[in-house]
C-alpha cells in the first residue's frame, strides 16, 4: 500500500468515524456526554439563552371570609389570632428566588358585588366615626397589614358594579394621598398610617363581563346603572351596564381619568376576560372596542383570571371528571395567551400593555362533587399553571387564596383555596401551599430555552377541541448573575413512573432535586398529608437522569462551576 493510498485512506475512514458521531451522537461522543438509553423524556437546557424575564408570578388574591388585623388593632383584635399570624408569616416564606417581591390583591367579586349585592366601600370601615360590627369586612389598614406582614406590595380593586368614578379616586387619596389638609388623609394618619401606602396596582372592577358581577346587568338591586339602585347608583350611567363592552369603556375611561388627577403615578388594569376566552365575546371582539381606553397611557395592562378546571368546563366543554386536565392545560391554553400577546403587541404603544393575572387557580368556587378541588390534582395544576405564566410572558399573577381558618366561609370561598388545614390545632400546609412554595423557590430571574430532544406527547380527548400535549411539562430558569438555574419538571402521566434525562451545558451540574409525589392523586388532601421530599437522582457528565413518580412535581437546582 503506497503512502498517498494510507493517507487516503486514513482521512476517509477519520470522515466516516466523524459523520457516524453526528448521526449517533448519543453512543460515540466522550464519557461526558449523555446516552440517553432507557430514558422517556430528553431534554437539553440552554442557560445561556434567555428568552424573557420573568414576571411576578408569585402573589395572593386575598378572597372572601379573609379576616386580618394589625398588632393592636382597635377594631377587631379578635381577627389577629395566633394561627392566623402564622399563617400570614409562612405566605411570606413564599418568595420567587429571583427577589421580586409579591402583591396582595384584595379579591374581586366581593369588591364590585355579585348578583346584584352591594359590593365593597372602603369609607364603610375608614371612616373613623364607622360603627364596628361583627358582620364588617377588612378595613383598608387591616387589609394593609396582610399586605405589609406579607412582605408584598398592594394590588386595589376598585369598585365598578356597584360604585362610582368618584369613590374610586376617594379610595386612591385615602391610600396614597399627601396633603394632611385633606379629610381622607387625616383619616388615614387617624388609623395610624401617616405616610401612604406603596399603592400604585389599581384594577378597575373584577369580573364585570360576567353575568355574576353586579354591574353587568341595570337590574341588579346594587349595579350602578339601576335607576332604583338601593345605593343611588350612578346617574349618568344608567341603563348602561357593562354588559355591553363600549358601555364599560366609556365609563372605565371616567375612572382612569379620576383616579389619575388625585395620583399621576397610579397604574390601571383593565379586566378583559376569563380563560374561558368568552369575556365581551372573546379578546378578538373585545380589545377593538377597548381600544381607546386601552390607549390611556395610565393604563398598564388587561387583566385574565384563569380558573383551568372550571373554565375549561365552562368554556370548552372539558368533561367534569378526573382526568388530566389540571395537568394538562396549558398546553391548551398556551396558544391562546400567545395570540393575546400578539393583539396587544399590534396596538402599537410606546410601553407596550402587560398581561397581568390577578386570579388563578386550577379550580374556583364551583366543585359539586368535590372531584379537583380538596385533592392533590388542584396543588400540580397549580405548577402547570406558573409554568404557562412564564413561558407566555405573564407579568403578574395572584394565587387566589382564603384566611378563613377558624371562621365562617360565605359562598364566595372554598376550603381548597386554603393553604393551609387545622390539625390537632397547628397549622398544616396543604398541598397548594408546598407545591407553589416549591415553584417560588426554583423562579429565577430569566426563562430560557428548554430544547425537547425526545418528548412523547398525550392526547386528551375529554373536551370539545380534542389536543395533544407534552408527556412532561419542563421550564428553566437562570439566575441574573448566571450562577445557579432551575428546570421544573411535571410528569403528567397520571399511571406511570417516566425516566427523563435532562442534558445540561458544560460547566453545569444538579445541586439538588424536590419533589412533590402523592400517592393517589385524587385523595382528599385532609385525609392525606402531601409533603416536599428529595428526589434521587444520577449524573453522569451532562446528563441528570430522574425517575419522575406518575403525576409528581419535580424541581432542579443546578451550580455553574467557578
Amino acid at each position: 500500500m503506497t503512502d498517498r493510498f494510507k493517507r487516503r485512506a486514513f482521512w476517509v475512514a477519520v470522515t466516516f468515524t466523524l459523520l457516524g458521531c453526528v448521526l449517533l451522537a448519543p453512543g460515540c461522543s466522550d464519557a461526558s456526554e449523555p446516552t440517553y438509553e432507557g430514558s422517556d423524556v430528553v431534554l437539553k437546557v440552554h442557560f445561556d439563552e434567555p428568552e424573557r424575564p420573568v414576571g411576578r408570578l408569585i402573589g395572593w388574591n386575598v378572597g372572601s371570609s379573609s379576616r386580618y388585623a394589625p398588632e393592636g388593632d382597635p377594631r377587631h383584635p379578635e381577627w389577629r389570632t395566633p394561627n392566623l399570624v402564622e399563617a400570614v408569616r409562612r405566605l411570606h416564606d413564599v418568595r420567587a428566588a429571583n427577589g421580586d417581591r409579591p402583591y396582595v390583591r384584595f379579591s374581586g367579586l366581593q369588591i364590585d358585588g355579585s348578583l346584584g349585592k352591594d359590593g365593597y366601600h372602603f369609607w364603610d370601615f375608614a371612616d373613623p366615626s364607622a360603627p364596628v360590627s361583627e358582620d364588617d369586612n377588612v378595613s383598608p389598614v387591616e387589609y394593609m397589614a396582610i399586605v405589609s406582614e406579607v412582605g408584598a406590595d398592594p394590588a386595589v380593586t376598585l369598585n365598578f358594579g356597584s360604585g362610582t368614578a368618584d369613590e374610586a379616586a376617594r379610595y386612591v387619596t385615602y391610600l396614597t394621598g399627601t396633603d394632611d389638609q385633606d379629610p381622607l388623609v387625616a383619616a388615614r394618619a387617624a388609623d395610624g398610617q401617616t405616610a401612604p401606602w406603596p399603592a400604585d396596582f389599581f384594577e378597575v372592577g373584577n369580573e364585570i363581563y360576567s353575568s355574576t358581577n353586579t354591574g353587568f346587568s341595570d337590574t341588579g338591586a346594587y349595579s350602578y346603572a339601576n335607576p332604583d339602585a338601593m345605593n343611588g347608583g350612578d346617574p349618568p350611567w344608567f341603563g348602561r351596564p357593562a354588559k355591553k363592552v363600549e358601555d364599560f369603556a366609556a365609563r372605565a375611561e371616567e375612572y382612569v381619568a379620576a383616579v389619575h388627577a388625585v395620583d399621576p403615578q397610579a397604574r390601571l388594569y383593565i379586566p378583559l376576560t376569563q380563560s374561558s376566552w368568552d369575556g365581551w365575546g372573546g379578546p378578538d371582539v373585545a380589545l377593538p372596542k377597548l381600544k381607546a381606553l386601552l390607549e390611556m397611557p395610565a393604563v398598564a395592562g388587561v387583566v385574565v383570571h384563569q380558573y383551568t378546571s372550571t373554565d375549561g368546563t365552562l368554556g370548552y366543554g372539558v368533561a367534569y371528571e378526573q382526568n388530566a386536565w389540571p395537568l394538562a392545560s396549558a398546553d391548551f391554553y398556551r396558544p391562546r395567551y400567545e395570540a393575546l400577546q400578539r393583539a396587544l403587541a399590534a396596538m402599537g404603544r410606546t410601553v407596550p400593555l402587560e398581561l397581568a393575572i390577578t386570579e388563578y387557580h386550577t379550580v374556583a368556587n364551583v366543585d359539586p362533587l368535590n372531584l379537583v378541588g380538596p385533592t392533590p390534582a388542584a396543588a400540580l395544576g397549580l405548577a402547570d399553571e406558573l409554568m404557562l405564566f412564564a413561558e407566555v410572558g405573564v407579568s403578574v399573577a395572584m394565587q387566589h387564596m382564603t384566611l378563613a381558618l377558624g371562621l365562617d366561609q360565605d359562598a364566595l370561598s372554598s376550603s381548597w383555596h386554603v393553604p393551609f388545614a387545622l390539625g390537632g390545632g397547628a397549622l398544616v400546609n396543604r398541598p397548594t401551599y408546598t407545591v407553589t412554595k416549591l415553584v417560588a423557590d426554583h423562579l429565577y430571574r430569566e426563562l430560557v430555552r428548554t430544547e425537547a430532544v425526545r418528548m412523547p406527547t398525550l392526547r386528551f380527548e375529554d373536551i370539545d377541541q380534542p389536543f395533544d400535549y407534552d408527556l412532561v411539562h419542563a421550564a428553566s430558569f437562570v439566575s441574573a448573575d448566571a450562577q445557579a438555574a432551575s428546570t421544573l419538571l411535571l410528569n403528567r402521566d397520571l399511571d406511570a413512573a417516566r425516566v427523563v434525562s435532562v442534558v445540561a451545558p458544560a460547566g453545569w451540574s444538579a445541586a439538588s432535586a424536590t419533589r412533590v409525589a402523592p400517592a393517589d392523586l385524587w385523595e382528599n388532601v385532609d385525609d392525606v398529608r402531601v409533603t416536599a421530599e428529595d428526589a434521587p437522582f444520577e449524573q453522569h457528565g451532562r446528563e441528570l437522569r430522574l425517575t419522575l413518580p406518575p403525576h409528581s412535581f419535580t424541581a432542579v437546582t443546578w451550580a455553574r462551576a467557578n
